[in-house]
């Protein structure tokens, strides 16, 4: 199968590129959109951080951030919204000519710095010299070279995951302890398959998945059992502790323990011994145990229903999976592998996505299954492909942007399918939209629409959204 090759930013067609300005100063953010928009550049300006963050990790045309010094430090700054998105996104950073500011922006990552007072000459050969590291970035993807990190088959290019595979790198040696958090179908038993197999350990990786399972036959699946311990047991049982022996024993949904069970599994977890159900033998196990659960173990504990003291055993290793919708940054990475995988075992041949249907990918806000959603529209894609490059078109009607396969997904400004509608129905869009790029901050739509907020209130009762 030839290489896929994946579009990691979406460059304008005509401009040299897409600058957003995220200057608090009004006089300067003004005068530096009139500069850029007279050499052709497209200019988003923009002074609220939360705002300015949005647009960077929802709008894949952007080339270019210039960002005010102090947006790129604190909550919620723009300079960690620029590291999570997709290659090719540039940083200048702006502030006073001070060395030791200039040094500890380059030395975090900024493509470059801007100094006040900003001058044109200044401006425009900044922009353009971080234009031309983007660009490369940009040309220099290909598949097995791009920026991704890699363990034990779980991959990701965002902040988040390198320092959660950096994590799992030191530990997954060490035979302690693993809990793994996150929302369904974020990864987490591939996450503790990557922390079995890079572990070293020769036995099995067993897994036990607990949701709504009885806690009779949790305890027979856990201990086993002897042939008629109880009304159903006709034959004797091994039970995953035995069978996990000099391997991993992988607990998935761990909140569904009854809190009897949950003391037996303490002690196990204290002497690495049990006992089958209905038998008096004592059997030795020597396991990893693995934990996964999306709900708050933590909260759980403060009503009663889980003991502290086996979380506490438990909780030596602490892996958060973010959910895929906060590290967009990695869909391209994912499409890459799962279109790959899809394809070989289909014997399809896929060689590009088109920008469009990888933009689409990327904004879709996947809360109905995570990566496991993504992957099963993958596989549907690729499976129902009408040729060697996937576009709009082959995607699912529910990931195309509104107005049908037809329509060019732009946001915010670009061009969209508006021909023979209603302005009733464009104005109804774009507030929906908008409200979906501020995740329902009307407050920040309001300014993006341009409208005052008590109009934006009225229109929403109007359209009732």
């Amino acid at each position: 199968m030839s290489p896929l090759h994946l579009p990691r930013r979406l460059p304008a067609d005509d401009a040299p590129g897409t600058v957003l300005l995220a200057l608090p100063n009004e006089v300067e953010r003004k005068q530096a959109e009139e500069w850029l928009v007279e050499v052709g550049y497209v200019v988003l300006s923009e002074s609220e951080r939360q705002v300015a963050r949005s647009l960077i990790e929802h709008r894949l045309d952007l080339d270019i951030v210039i960002a005010e010094h102090t947006l790129c430090v604190g909550d919620n700054n723009l300079f960690e919204a620029v590291q999570a998105s997709p290659d090719g996104l540039g940083l200048v950073m702006a502030g006073e000519a001070d060395v030791f500011l200039i040094t500890q922006a380059m030395a975090a990552g900024a493509a470059s710095f801007l100094p006040h007072p900003m001058t044109q000459l200044d401006l425009l050969s900044q922009v353009a010299l971080a234009l031309q590291r983007a660009r490369l970035t940009q040309q220099t993807f290909l598949p097995g070279s791009s920026s991704k990190v890699s363990f034990e088959g779980v991959v990701g290019s965002s902040p988040k995951m390198r320092e959660l595979m950096s994590t799992l790198r030191k530990a997954a040696p060490t035979g302690a302890p693993v809990v793994i958090l996150g929302e369904t179908g974020t990864g987490k038993e591939l996450m503790a398959r990557a922390v079995h197999d890079s572990s070293g350990r020769t036995g099995k990786f067993v897994a036990l998945h607990l949701l709504a399972m009885p806690a009779g036959l949790i305890e027979s699946e856990l201990f086993g059992h002897k042939k008629g311990a109880f009304t159903g047991a006709t034959t004797d049982r091994v039970g995953k502790l035995e069978l996990a022996n000099g391997g991993t024993l992988f607990l998935d949904e761990l909140g569904d323990i009854p809190l009897q069970t949950q003391a037996k599994l303490l002690r196990v977890l204290e002497t690495k011994e049990f006992q089958p159900v209905g038998d008096n033998r004592t059997i030795k196990s020597d396991f990893r145990l693995v934990g996964a659960t999306n709900r708050d173990i933590e909260a759980m504990i403060k009503v009663g229903e889980f003991r502290p003291e086996l979380w506490n055993r438990m909780d030596v290793v602490r892996i958060e999976l973010p959910p895929l919708r906060e590290r967009r940054a990695d869909i391209p990475t994912l499409v890459e592998q799962f279109v790959e995988d899809v394809a070989k075992r289909y014997g399809k041949t896929i060689e590009a996505f088109e920008p469009e249907a990888l933009q689409a990918l990327v904004r879709y806000p996947w809360t109905l299954g995570n990566i496991r959603e993504l992957r099963n529209k993958i596989e549907k894609i690729v499976v129902l492909a009408n040729g060697p490059r996937i576009s709009l078109r082959d995607l699912p009607r529910e990931l195309r942007p509104e107005g049908g396969a037809e329509a060019e997904l732009e946001f915010t400004s670009g061009e969209t399918a508006l021909a023979g509608r209603t302005m009733e129905d464009i104005e109804r869009d774009a507030i929906v939209q908008t409200l979906a790029l501020t995740e329902g901050n009307r407050k920040q739509a309001a300014k993006l629409l341009q409208i005052g907020e008590r109009t934006l209130y009225r229109k929403i009762e109007k359209f009732d959204l």
